[in-house]
């Protein structure tokens, strides 16, 4: 039996990794075979993001500080949601993998910086690089045609 601390970040994982398997659904939403409607409707999203992301970003906090969501319309506010825990999930495996710890944090804190204090840095950029990957096929595509 190890004396060790209890390792927040990697209880926060567990959590996020439940998530997205339960919410599994929106990811299927937001993944269309076209990938000129993928484009466009990825666009929407970046582009509502910004009026939204104070809504989105108490309806993070209540799911840090209750362990439930609150009911969010429309269907983008839903998405955007789980953009967020998708690229907390992405962001806090990254950092774990890498063996990074924040000591002294509680998990409510690694929660609240993942989902909300670091998503404008890095959520953000992931969104950026999936729309350049979309362009990209999307210009691809009609260059083979």
């Amino acid at each position: 039996m190890s004396n060790d601390p209890p390792d927040a970040l990697r209880a926060v994982m567990l959590k996020l990794h439940e998530e997205v398997h339960r919410n599994n659904f929106a990811r299927a939403i937001r993944q269309s075979p076209n990938p000129a409607k993928a484009l466009a409707d990825l666009k929407k999203l970046v582009w509502r993001e910004f009026d939204r992301r104070k809504i989105i970003d108490l309806a993070c906090q209540q799911w840090i500080d209750f362990g439930s969501w609150p009911i969010v319309e429309p269907k983008f506010d839903a998405l955007l949601v789980w953009e967020r825990i998708w690229g907390a999930y992405l962001f806090g495996a990254m950092l774990d993998f890498r063996g990074f710890r924040p000591s002294g944090k509680t998990e409510i804190e690694i929660l609240r910086f993942l989902l909300i204090d670091s998503w404008e840095l890095v959520g953000l950029h992931q969104f950026q690089a999936r729309l350049i990957r979309l362009q990209k096929t999307e210009k691809d595509r009609r260059t083979l045609q």
